[in-house]
């Protein structure tokens, strides 16, 4: 390796003029750019509190006035001391109780004076103690009396001669500050307020505070303003700062002084030699740096060799999946292209084959991401092993991949890749010691048959997958022409339902009634939603309640027909009334709290509204399900358990979630009379629900041998087009008025 003194001094120079004199100019600059700022901020903040400051004294100054004035009025406004003026002799320790001493020792006036109309002093306190000395009344204060006379005289007469005659609603008074005896005062005069609909001229209330006393104290307490207190002169201290004080009456009559807060210098105190520190240990870590350069110009090629091995990786990086290592979405694109471009030249096929893991987020949600992240690795390596070296698997995010088999001409071997890619995935993957089962649904497209443009083609195969997912996932579908046409057809419902639910056209509740073991009475009603389409007719609820749960719409929707529930209840109190609650609903945000929140707006009983739900959303027994379960209970609301014994673990659900009731599924009273199983199983559905505590209702009863059987079996509540189909709310009275007649 060279050594410095072996370095070409042509080399030196190039480094001196292109590194070190640059590099130290720009850290002269900085650091006389960030002195020169520090100095200016530290300026500007201090001109900037003190004038904050100077502002909130005004303001404080001028509410203290106002708060003079009305203290005063508490005063002159009280009917009975304008009775006690009118009094001879005057009482004066009345007065004095009522007026001076109250006004000293509730908000520390030191002289109270009432004048008579004249301007004649009546009454004097000093400090709360009262007096008779005229000479006590500052002469200061009399010629600003006459403002005060018009302005009373002005508010309390309204209208001319042989007009009614009004009382103010507030007393007139006047607030200023003076100078009197070479002290500065706040004073308040305010007119005492004669008998109503009297004309006379009213007494006048004087009240005068020193201003370098206790007030300015207050308000220096109170503005958090440190050392203010008045002064003749502005202030020669530099660390103090004075503002004019002007009186109504007159020009400038001193100033207020305080020591104004100087948080700029404050800074500038703390922050000054920690940045000289910086500027220090920013020269220090330069040099380190120019020295560390000027060693690495030794090692210039292996750097370079080290470059090009750096950008090699940061190429693979942005191509490839960082966590599995397979081709990005980037890469995918452009071998899809070359597949596409090689099946229009060579003939053939080209296979896309879209994947989505099914229970991956279940697998997250128990075992953790860390689990997942593992389990998205070994699906990746067992994928890479299914396929020619031609082909490629790539990762599109989250638990989707996507294999490209190129250069097809049997299309039989897509259909055995999609096979394998199946039997690969249904092994058992081992994670956190635990044997765990996963499976996938796949949809296909090929090229050219159905696309061979590359984003129709990922789009129909994206189709074809949502297809495969629709119908029960773990197996894989073709896209076919038809699932386009459904896509859209089932896209167009949703915009529809969601234009219906918006402007409240074309959707309605109808009531389908439950009886009694009789048959004959009407317990409670099923609320069921129907939709007419403007030009489809009739769509069943078949139809479109799993298009309103794909999209989201079953939240607002079911809400819209809870509330409806909610105002029939309040037609027939009498009855309960059933609401279904779809999967998609129960699971979204804060459930409970929003079914609660309808009720309540609707003003209706909780207790008179069942809530329908479907085994499916206790699948997964978790505390959230149950917690919401409880919520709704607690709240008065009734739980019924829709389609009992259609799930491979429904016992277990009872003993486990707080349920009222249990609803038979029409399948099994669809064969009843027809086969042994059917009547053993209700029979058992019967005894289990008496054991439990629960209602047992049985669904789709529609014939009398039906009836018979269910009535035999001792089920409590029936449901059926042998009682009733769903009707329209206002064929119901009639249904009721026949119920009611059975009676």
């Amino acid at each position: 390796m060279l050594s410095d003194l072996q370095l070409p001094e042509g080399f030196r120079q190039r480094f001196n003029r292109q590194m070190l004199y640059p590099l130290s100019a720009v850290l002269l600059i900085m650091f006389l750019a960030i002195g020169l700022f520090l100095v200016w901020l530290s300026h500007h903040n201090d001109r900037t509190q003190q004038q904050q400051e100077a502002a909130i004294i005004s303001s404080s100054l001028a509410y203290g006035l106002t708060e003079l004035a009305s203290q005063q009025r508490s005063v002159a406004g009280w009917e009975p001391v304008a009775q006690k003026l009118r009094e001879q002799p005057l009482d004066v320790t009345w007065l004095n109780e009522n007026v001076g001493a109250w006004l000293y020792n509730m908000f520390k006036h030191q002289q109270v004076f009432i004048l008579s109309p004249d301007n004649r002093m009546v009454f004097s306190s000093i400090n709360g103690m009262a007096g008779d000395d005229p000479r006590l009344m500052p002469r200061e204060v009399v010629p600003l009396l006459e403002a005060l006379r018009a302005h009373a005289v002005q508010a309390t007469l309204n209208g001319g001669p042989g007009q009614r005659l009004h009382r103010p609603s507030r007393a007139a008074s006047l607030t200023d500050v003076a100078i009197v005896e070479g002290n500065p005062v706040v004073f308040a005069a305010t007119p005492i307020q004669g008998p109503r609909w009297s004309r006379e001229a009213p007494f006048t209330l004087v009240s005068l505070r020193l201003l370098n006393d206790g007030f300015v104290a207050s308000l220096s307490q109170r503005s958090l303003i440190h050392g203010l207190h008045y002064t003749a002169r502005p202030t020669t201290n530099a660390h103090e700062h004075s503002i004019p004080l002007y009186a109504k009456h007159t020009d400038q009559i001193g100033y207020m002084t305080w020591q104004p807060e100087r948080p700029g210098s404050e800074m500038l105190h703390y922050i000054g030699p920690a940045a000289a520190l910086f500027g220090v240990l920013i020269i220090a870590v330069m040099v380190v740096m120019v020295r560390t350069l000027w060693h690495s110009a030794l090692n210039l090629n292996k750097s370079m060799i080290e470059l090009r091995a750096s950008e090699a990786q940061a190429q693979h990086l942005a191509f490839h999946d960082v966590l599995t290592g397979l081709p990005n979405r980037a890469l995918l694109d452009d071998r899809l292209s070359h597949s596409l471009a090689l099946t229009a030249r060579n003939g053939g096929f080209t296979a896309l084959l879209v994947l989505d893991l099914d229970r991956f987020k279940n697998v997250n949600d128990t075992l953790g991401h860390s689990a997942g992240d593992g389990l998205i690795k070994e699906v990746a390596s067992r994928l890479s092993a299914l396929v020619r070296k031609t082909d490629t698997v790539a990762r599109i995010g989250g638990d989707e991949f996507v294999v490209v088999q190129t250069d097809v001409h049997d299309l039989s071997d897509v259909q055995a890749l999609c096979q394998r890619i199946h039997a690969a995935i249904e092994r058992p993957f081992v994670l956190a010691g635990n044997d765990t089962f996963i499976g996938v649904s796949i949809g296909v497209a090929l090229a050219p048959a159905d696309a061979m443009e590359r984003s129709e083609l990922m789009r129909k195969a994206d189709i074809a997958l949502y297809v495969a997912k629709y119908e029960g996932r773990g197996h894989f579908r073709y896209f076919e022409q038809s699932m386009d046409d459904s896509v859209q057809t089932r896209q167009e419902i949703a915009t529809d339902l969601r234009n219906a639910l918006l402007n409240n056209v074309g959707l309605e509740v109808h009531f389908q009634p439950q009886v009694d073991m009789s048959g004959q009475h009407v317990i409670g009603l099923e609320a069921l939603l129907r939709w007419q389409h403007p030009t489809r007719g009739t769509i069943s609820p078949d139809e479109f309640i799993p298009v309103a749960e794909e999209n989201g719409v079953i939240i607002p929707l079911g809400e819209w027909v809870l509330r409806q529930a909610c105002r029939a209840s309040h037609t027939w109190p009498a009855l309960f009334i059933a609401v279904n609650v779809s999967p998609v609903q129960f699971r979204s945000s804060d459930f409970a709290n929003r079914i609660k929140t309808i009720v309540a707006e609707e003003q209706a009983d909780p207790t008179h509204i069942e809530l329908e739900i479907t085994e499916s959303v206790l699948l997964n027994d978790d505390d959230e399900s149950r917690h919401t379960l409880m919520a709704l209970r607690d709240a008065g609301f009734k739980i019924a358990l829709d389609d009992f014994g259609t799930g491979y673990s429904s016992l277990s659900y009872l003993s486990r979630f707080p349920v009222d009731k249990i609803k038979i599924d029409r399948s099994f009273i669809r064969n009843l009379g027809e086969g042994e199983n059917s009547g053993a199983i209700v029979e058992s559905v019967v005894r289990l629900g008496r054991a439990m505590g629960l209602t047992v209702t049985a669904e789709g009863v529609e014939t009398e041998g039906q009836m018979a059987a269910l009535t035999e079996a001792g089920c409590d509540e029936m449901q059926g087009y042998l009682f009733s189909r769903a009707i329209p709310q206002d064929q119901l009275p009639a249904l009721l008025a026949k119920s009611e007649g059975n009676k």
